[in-house]
């Protein structure tokens, strides 16, 4: 609930504030967990898709090919899908840790810190160039085809 000041203006309830904060961590515990789906599932079906063609078809066929296209609209589309989930992610962070100042509570703010001292491995950029590397594949497997096919 909200209460009022002598000011006029409305003050949150700190009971009000402490369920926002849990619903935040909640959803923030929920995004992580889907953003390791999605990578899971992204790279299992794009690899999948290039294991498949690359061991039991023709090697310059048309099926192939399209496999192979079909792979990188997959991987394309959940390093997309990774990345807005980030963005979505950061802003559910600092919210958080606007809340915990309100409350005094330390829990993302000091997570931050030791992040910041330590440094943190750069997952989206690592992914993005891995993402990368199969891309480029991609494109030179394409080149050979239709160097070789003559199209």
């Amino acid at each position: 609930m909200t209460e009022s000041n002598n000011n006029n203006q409305s003050v949150v309830s700190p009971s009000l504030t402490l369920e926002e904060y849990k619903e935040t961590l909640a959803y923030l515990r929920h995004e992580d967990q889907l953003g390791w789906t999605i990578l899971g599932l992204t790279f299992t079906a794009a690899l999948g898709l290039w294991a498949y063609i690359f061991k039991d078809l023709a090697f310059f066929s048309g099926k192939s090919l399209a496999l192979s296209g079909l792979g990188v609209i997959v991987l394309v589309l959940g390093r997309l899908m990774a990345r807005r989930l980030t963005d979505y992610t950061k802003s559910l962070w600092k919210r958080a840790e606007e809340l915990e100042e309100t409350l005094g509570f330390l829990l993302l703010t000091q997570m931050r810190q030791r992040i910041t001292k330590n440094g943190a491995p750069r997952i989206n950029l690592m992914l993005d160039l891995i993402a990368l590397g199969t891309l480029l594949v991609w494109f030179a497997y394409l080149v050979i085809f239709i160097w070789r096919v003559g199209i």
